[in-house]
């Protein structure tokens, strides 16, 4: 799968994150059915426990600061939904990537996201840098359907355009 988009960051928030779900099912135990579509009206306010603690799906947090206010950005892969035991920290696919130099507000960036396999990269792109990121995936039950999503906390302010997703064919692959 490829996921390619045009991001504009709009806001000067220097804390919390965007998110874009890749592939991403209910859990199938009570409301949370497989189409996260169907229970949308649960995630009216937005907890983040809600998604973590439902979902199955593979995470990129990408703009993203801390919930205090910091310089230091990051982009961070994860994979929900939580096992028994774990926190929402412990939920990380190595390797965490801070202070990349993106996300000044009004830049455009070009995002370029494959996953195949059990390999995750994400390409960023602007006029001034250029980089890849990547993790492994393997250490985790495969995801291999669902809805691509992207998410914003509350005080994040974002633009998107030209947004593309496409798949292999099987004798492509």
């Amino acid at each position: 799968m490829k996921i390619e988009f045009d991001y504009w960051r709009m806001d000067t928030i220097q804390k919390y994150v965007n998110i874009i779900y890749i592939q991403a099912t209910g859990k199938e135990e009570g409301p949370y059915t497989k189409d996260i579509a169907e229970w949308a009206h649960l995630r009216e306010v937005p907890y983040m426990r809600s998604y973590f603690n439902n979902m199955k799906t593979l995470h990129i947090s990408y703009a993203a600061f801390g919930s205090k206010e910091s310089e230091e950005d990051y982009v961070r892969a994860r994979r929900y939904p939580t096992r028994p035991g774990l926190k929402f920290n412990e939920l990380d696919i190595p390797p965490d990537n801070f202070s990349t130099g993106f996300f000044k507000p009004g830049v455009k960036h070009r995002f370029t996201i494959i996953k195949r396999g059990d390999d995750l990269l994400m390409k960023v792109v602007t006029d001034e840098q250029t980089a890849v990121y990547g993790w492994d995936t393997s250490a985790f039950d495969p995801i291999t359907e669902g809805r691509i999503g992207l998410r914003q906390m509350w005080t994040r302010c974002s633009r998107y355009a030209d947004f593309k997703v496409s798949t292999l064919e099987d004798g492509d692959r």
